[in-house]
C-alpha cells in the first residue's frame, strides 16, 4: 500500500479512536507528511490559534520505515495535543517533554509496546536507513557534500564516518 497523506489520516483516526477516544477533539487537527529530515520524526503546531496540525516526518513515506514507528509518532504528536500543547486544551506541564509526561501517556495508553518497538528501532535502524536514503538523495541531484571555503565541513565529515563504523564496525 501506498504511504500519503489520506493513509496517514486513516493510521490517525485508528490511533485516536482506540487510545485517545476519552479525549474531546476542541480544535480540528490535520495531519500530513512534511519534509524529510534526520532528526524530527513529527511535530504538531497550532495555525491561527484554530487548527493543530502535525506533520510526520516525509521519510516515513518509505516502507522500509515499520508502520509501528509511524503509529508511535502520530501517538506521540497526539498526547503533544492532549496535554495542551499546539491546541486549544489547558496545557498541563510548562515543557512538553518534562519528566517523561509523554511516554508516561503512552504507558497510560497502553502504547508501552509501540513506544518501545520504535525506540529500539530508530536505534538500530535510523542511522543506517538515513545514510543510505542521504547517499540516494545526493547521487540522484548530483549534490556534493556540503564545502565550507572550497573545504569539506570536517563536523559533517566526522559525522558521517562515526556513522558509517557503527552500521559497519
Amino acid at each position: 500500500m501506498k504511504r500519503n497523506n489520506q493513509w496517514l489520516k486513516d493510521k490517525f483516526l485508528w490511533v485516536w479512536q482506540n487510545h485517545f477516544c476519552d479525549v474531546q477533539i476542541i480544535n480540528p487537527i490535520e495531519i500530513k507528511f512534511g519534509q524529510k529530515s534526520r532528526t524530527r520524526f513529527g511535530s504538531i503546531r497550532l495555525r491561527n490559534r484554530e487548527i493543530s496540525r502535525i506533520l510526520i516526518n516525509g521519510y516515513f513515506k518509505n516502507l522500509e520505515v515499520p508502520e509501528e514507528v509511524v503509529m508511535a509518532t502520530i501517538a506521540h504528536e497526539a498526547v503533544h495535543y492532549v496535554h495542551g500543547f499546539s491546541s486549544l486544551h489547558p496545557k498541563i506541564a510548562k515543557y512538553p517533554h518534562r519528566n517523561g509526561i509523554v511516554s508516561k501517556e503512552l504507558f497510560k495508553r497502553g502504547l508501552r509496546d509501540l513506544y518501545e518497538f520504535e525506540k529500539k528501532w530508530s536505534k538500530v535502524n535510523w542511522p543506517e536507513f538515513i545514510m543510505k536514503n542521504e547517499m540516494m538523495r545526493r547521487q540522484s541531484r548530483k549534490i556534493k557534500l556540503p564545502m565550507s571555503r572550497n573545504r569539506v565541513n570536517v563536523g559533517l565529515a566526522q559525522k558521517l564516518i562515526k556513522l558509517f563504523l557503527q552500521i559497519y564496525p
